[in-house]
């Protein structure tokens, strides 16, 4: 009897637990459900930004590798991120005996969950051709140029040559030589404000503006003024020159060709380090890989000074962290590939904004 009314009493007080244990879990429930989504976004946001921005880096780095080994590169585009967070509410009933009598505690269960769905697309086709193989083009140029970007590191990265003057991947050392002094000329006197970059305004929006390099009577008794009319061909003493793409044909021109994505990937292969043992497997060049904006290094274990690592062909190639230029330089072509992105699969015209003459 005595067992009979215990039971019957313990049954009531779980009863009333079960009943408290309801509410509180509830109220937590909807406490949590109000908050569920900006604390996630707080919570995840910069994790889901900092692994994008970690692993777009990793590809380009990895890409240029790529080339280096004469394997053509790959890109794969996280088109979209989708992520779920979920609470699920819940108890877990757990039995046991005592002296002979069947008892249970009830604990809530209250689990926050995430799944993200991420769809990727491979660069491939139309695409592929579009974004990686057409010429980055003199819009794109101005573009990085109108952005503050440096002058002699965009003109390395973008220009095959300026009339006549190479800086292509098989150029020797000589004519590279020429091309840089051209260009560090062209920048000393853009910093200088005595030469400027405008367009023309045309009559119909159809038709691209022309770009043009406006020299201050300043510059023409300079030495890098003398030295660009005498190393390029042209005309003294003249204020407005047009810049095409194409080689030169008159003295009023720069005549500018520019590197696609594919052929700017080939080129910063010059800049790798590749271990002895793989010398035979690799592309031959006359760069040195210290000669450049870019050094990408290699070790047999993983490096302990890395800004950007990737693990490619049994060893590790890596970007110090101590090295800004070369990691300028990553950031640049990731820009340019997302402008080349742009102008290879939009029929949209990039607006850019430069003095109108």
């Amino acid at each position: 009897m005595k067992t009979k009314l215990f039971l019957e009493k313990n049954f009531i007080n779980q009863k009333k637990v079960i009943k408290g244990i309801f509410y509180v879990s509830l109220c937590l429930l909807i406490i949590s459900c109000k908050s569920l989504g900006p604390n996630s976004i707080k919570s995840n946001r910069g994790a889901y930004m900092e692994a994008l921005s970690q692993t777009d880096k990793e590809e380009m780095l990895a890409n240029i590798i790529r080339s280096k080994y004469n394997d053509p590169p790959v890109f794969l585009k996280i088109k979209t991120i989708s992520a779920n967070p979920t609470l699920e509410f819940g108890t877990e009933d757990t039995s046991f005996n005592l002296k002979d009598a069947g008892y249970s505690a009830i604990t809530p269960r209250l689990v926050y969950r995430e799944s993200p769905n991420i769809i990727y697309s491979p660069l491939m086709g139309t695409d592929y051709s579009k974004q990686l193989l057409m010429p980055m083009g003199i819009i794109n140029l101005f573009l990085m140029l109108n952005n503050g970007f440096d002058l002699e590191v965009i003109a390395d990265l973008m220009i095959i040559n300026i009339n006549g003057k190479t800086n292509s991947r098989n150029a020797n050392e000589s004519s590279r030589n020429e091309f840089k002094i051209i260009v560090r000329s062209l920048n000393n006197l853009y910093k200088r404000r005595l030469i400027n970059l405008s367009t023309t305004k045309e009559s119909s929006p159809d038709i691209e503006p022309k770009i043009l390099i406006d020299i201050s009577k300043e510059a023409f008794e300079t030495e890098e003024y003398k030295l660009l009319i005498k190393e390029l061909d042209l005309k003294p003493k003249t204020e407005t020159f047009e810049i095409k793409i194409g080689f030169n044909n008159t003295q009023n021109v720069f005549g500018v060709n520019t590197r696609s994505f594919l052929a700017l990937i080939n080129y910063l292969s010059n800049y790798v380090e590749v271990p002895k043992e793989h010398q035979e497997r690799v592309w031959k060049s006359n760069i040195s890989p210290e000669s450049g904006y870019l050094h990408i290094y290699n070790s047999k274990t993983a490096p302990n000074d890395a800004n950007t690592a990737v693990y490619l062909y049994n060893n590790w190639f890596y970007i110090k962290n101590e090295d800004i230029s070369s990691q300028n330089v990553l950031y640049l072509i990731q820009i340019l590939f997302d402008i080349q992105a742009h102008t290879g699969n939009s029929n949209d015209k990039i607006q850019f904004t430069l003095p109108i003459r």
